[in-house]
């Protein structure tokens, strides 16, 4: 996906944690926050 530089993936849960990642949502321990990933890829989406 070229708007958050995110190269290949191959499902749904693996394109949350590239994209958690980039955008630097991380919970401790550095575990990415596919939720809060996903709410801010749909918050894009609506605005």
């Amino acid at each position: 996906m070229s708007k958050y530089d995110i190269d290949d993936y191959s499902n749904t849960t693996e394109f949350l944690v590239n994209l958690a990642h980039r955008l630097g949502r991380l919970k401790k321990g550095g575990v990415p926050n596919t939720t809060l990933a996903a709410r801010t890829l749909i918050n894009d989406w609506i605005t």
